[in-house]
């Protein structure tokens, strides 16, 4: 499928993916490096990490939902909503899908008249998306109260788990590398955004460390003696209720 995009576009700079296998086996690691082309993967278990696709996903689900409502065939529906969101201005660029790619409109039923080509100026539009950007992640971060992270390299972290039924976080795993503002690398060299990761509390870092990281300790926390004696409590323990109707 990527052959025949790239027969009519030209190879990409570089793609951006997430994190399934199959993007992550070999056979398509080589297929890009045969074609020259970066490969970025988005943070685990992150989707806003690759936005972008993810916001065309929804309005895909719509559309196939609204097809099914009406009982209209899927392909037809898509072909419809391509042509209309290739020939619209996005509200960022100014510019349509289609224009920004070609360099000039697409001529629809909905044109009344032909403009002439304009000369497309990249500084000028990059600057606007820059802008529209920032002004975005300024009202998103004053919403949601973000706080920039303080993880930095050689802290020991705990990963967020995703799925229900096992224990809330991992082992502990120490950072190595940042490969963004909020993006962290970890020894295992799997990336994680920092809303998944949770610092290592100071007295479970104090228990030890291995080569590989944090060891857990499966022992009772017990106090020890000044001569290295471990000191039992001297409280008394009654037998449960329930014993005394046994011979124990």
């Amino acid at each position: 499928m990527l052959n025949t995009v790239f027969a009519r576009e030209g190879l990409p700079n570089e793609i951006v993916t997430d994190n399934g296998v199959q993007f992550t086996s070999s056979e398509f690691e080589n297929f890009l490096h045969n074609c020259g082309i970066k490969h970025y993967k988005s943070s685990l278990y992150y989707p806003r990490a690759n936005g972008e696709v993810e916001r065309w996903n929804r309005v895909l689900k719509q559309t196939l939902q609204l097809a099914s409502q009406e009982r209209r065939g899927w392909k037809e529906a898509v072909v419809e909503l391509l042509t209309a969101y290739r020939s619209t201005p996005h509200q960022t660029t100014g510019k349509s899908p289609s224009e920004l790619l070609h360099n000039r409109k697409l001529i629809t039923r909905m044109n009344i008249r032909h403009d002439k080509p304009q000369q497309q100026d990249d500084a000028e539009l990059r600057s606007r998306v820059a802008q529209r950007q920032e002004k975005s992640r300024n009202y998103t971060d004053s919403k949601r109260g973000a706080v920039n992270p303080k993880f930095k390299p050689g802290d020991f972290v705990r990963v967020k788990r995703p799925n229900k039924g096992t224990t809330k976080f991992s082992t502990p795993q120490k950072i190595v590398n940042t490969k963004g503002p909020f993006t962290y690398v970890l020894e295992d060299g799997r990336v994680w955004n920092a809303s998944k990761l949770s610092l290592c509390p100071v007295e479970f870092m104090a228990q030890g460390s291995s080569s590989n990281g944090i060891q857990n300790s499966t022992a009772e926390n017990k106090p020890v003696a000044g001569d290295g004696q471990v000191r039992h409590s001297t409280r008394p323990r009654n037998p449960p209720v329930w014993s005394k109707d046994y011979d124990m």
